[in-house]
């Protein structure tokens, strides 16, 4: 089901213990934030996790092919209005990093479910914030775009040995190289967890609802 949670940063941040105070002041207390959102339908046994989406565009709505594969997987979507390309990055990490407050509003979450996921610069936002945040969550997927992990203490390699990531990307995707390189960085760090997939014909685009089913597959290590 599809919502638009509009909410004041200050509101949001109070619910959000583990907000990087960094990042504060790349907000205005009282400034209205607004959030794409997707919740679950159906009858699931479980509170659903949350998959936290880093736009490159200006909009974060679910795509409709997608919707299916989250319900399946008992997901919320959670994508931040105005975290595109064009935004600075600290505001980026800050918007997703309020996802969960986000979800919370809705439904009740399994916070030990909460998932990164970015597309093109979104993604790369994505691979920077798992490295820098490791306890936050429990896996993510870089699609179409990742940087690589050049410095890492030995805290967040021990923190990420377990931590499932998938670099997608495609055959036709100007980024496959860059993915490839970025992945080989972090399983050289012994990240064996971190998987490659290449989806045969696709370019610089959203994966289709097939390949993120593989994709959320691995994250849940089913």
């Amino acid at each position: 089901m599809q919502h638009i949670l509009e909410e004041s940063f200050s509101a949001l941040r109070q619910d959000s213990p583990g907000f990087d105070p960094q990042l504060d002041d790349f907000f205005e207390a009282d400034e209205v934030l607004q959030y794409h959102v997707d919740t679950p339908e159906g009858q699931h046994a479980d509170a659903p996790g949350v998959l936290i989406y880093i736009s490159p565009k200006p909009g974060a709505r679910l795509p409709d092919a997608w919707a299916e594969v989250l319900n399946m997987h008992n997901l919320v979507w959670i994508g931040a209005h105005g975290s595109g390309n064009e935004v600075h990055v600290a505001r980026r990490v800050g918007l997703a990093q309020l996802g969960l407050a986000v979800a919370h509003r809705f439904t009740p979450t399994c916070d030990e479910k909460v998932y990164l996921t970015g597309f093109s610069g979104g993604g790369r936002v994505a691979s920077m914030m798992l490295p820098a945040y490791p306890q936050a969550y429990a896996g993510a997927i870089f699609i179409c775009g990742a940087n690589p992990m050049f410095t890492a203490t030995p805290e967040t390699i021990e923190a990420l040995k377990n931590t499932p990531m998938v670099f997608l990307t495609g055959t036709g995707d100007f980024n496959l190289e860059d993915t490839q390189m970025a992945i080989a960085t972090y399983q050289q760090a012994g990240l064996t967890a971190a998987q490659l997939q290449i989806v045969n014909g696709l370019g610089h685009a959203l994966p289709e609802s097939a390949d993120l089913d593989t994709a959320l597959r691995h994250l849940a290590k089913i």
